[in-house]
């Protein structure tokens, strides 16, 4: 029940934080760290420029090294929320 409630809640959210052609480097992964500690729920998209490709990739990186609970991807705009 919680998920739907926060899917609900993303998709009137505007996507906070856009990875482009620098893709997520280092300094990426802190921010979205960063904000994602401060707002509980993030929206990212992943802009066409960007090197990764396969979102699946990029829920994995999520995940795995900021830490953060992948609710919902569509296309690739994905709403990642605290854990």
């Amino acid at each position: 029940m919680k998920d739907k409630r926060t899917k609900k809640a993303g998709q009137e959210m505007k996507p906070q934080v856009l990875v482009g052609k620098k893709g997520l480097d280092e300094n990426m992964l802190a921010e979205i760290s960063r904000r994602l500690e401060d707002e509980k729920l993030l929206k990212i998209k992943i802009l066409k420029n960007a090197p990764e490709r396969d979102m699946e990739a990029v829920v994995d990186v999520l995940e795995q090294q900021v830490h953060g609970r992948v609710v919902e991807v569509r296309g690739r705009t994905l709403l990642l929320a605290e854990r």
